[in-house]
């Protein structure tokens, strides 16, 4: 599960835990715009933690993916309820004043 790096003049060579080789170009001078090569970058970031994410995941017992499934959800639910009391909140101050 540990990536291993190789730093090199063309750029760096992640080696992920299925062997997949994920290359990156430090250098802005290959035709991309600063931009472009920041957002590969972002998603290159993106999927090894989606991959190291999925197989932490995938070595949980049913009941511990249960279980975390439903904690995320209830605090999912708290925070939108919070979000949405506040709003109210500000509104009815709103029209207080007005």
């Amino acid at each position: 599960m540990e990536n291993n790096t190789n730093h090199t003049s063309q750029g760096n060579k992640n080696m992920s835990s299925q062997g997949n080789m994920h290359i990156q170009n430090d250098n802005t001078t290959s035709g991309k715009s600063g931009l472009s090569g920041m957002t590969n970058k972002l998603t290159d970031k993106l999927q090894q933690f989606g991959s190291s994410t999925a197989e932490k995941v995938g070595g949980l017992s049913t009941t511990q993916k249960v279980v975390g499934g439903s904690l995320l959800a209830l605090g999912a639910g708290w925070v939108a309820m919070n979000s949405m009391n506040k709003q109210d909140k500000m509104r009815k101050n709103v029209r207080k004043r007005g």
